[in-house]
């Protein structure tokens, strides 16, 4: 079991952009909740939620920003379930793009939140899959493969 999540993915576009969809709430709301209220600052707050067909799926996160690096870092608390957790995007520059390396830390090494823990990993590959496909081709598959409510259903 592990404590913590780590995933990479490389997107053909430069960090301001990439930085961008991660805090402003009018990008976050092209690939990743359905709603978004954001203040992209240290101790600014956030409210991020998610609006499905079946609505005994929609979830919500909100608190503050933990740290927030213009094009380098983001950092916020996550709850996940009974756990308090954390999420942290870093990027950098590559050749062709930006690395976005998302770590989503705080787990226990405990199988009775094993379950949740995979769940969240398969989440989140979702999502980051999502995130390139805006930020290269302007698309996005949340409607059709989870049935999330977004601006264009």
């Amino acid at each position: 079991m592990s404590e913590q999540i780590q995933q990479t993915i490389t997107v053909k576009a430069g960090r301001e952009k990439v930085f961008k969809a991660l805090t402003d709430a009018d990008e976050l709301m092209r690939w990743f909740p359905s709603q978004v209220k954001s203040d992209p600052r240290p101790g600014g707050a956030f409210r991020y939620e998610w609006k499905f067909q079946d609505e005994s799926q929609n979830g919500l996160q909100e608190g503050r920003y933990l740290e927030v690096e213009e094009y380098e870092k983001i950092r916020y608390p996550w709850e996940a379930g009974p756990l308090a957790t954390e999420v942290v995007f870093e990027l950098s520059e590559t050749g062709d793009g930006t690395r976005v390396d998302l770590r989503h830390s705080g787990w226990k090494s405990d199988a009775e939140f094993e379950e949740i823990r995979e769940l969240h990993d398969r989440v989140w590959g979702g999502y980051l899959n999502n995130l390139k496909l805006y930020l290269e081709e302007g698309g996005d598959v949340r409607a059709t493969m989870m049935d999330q409510i977004t601006r264009s259903t």
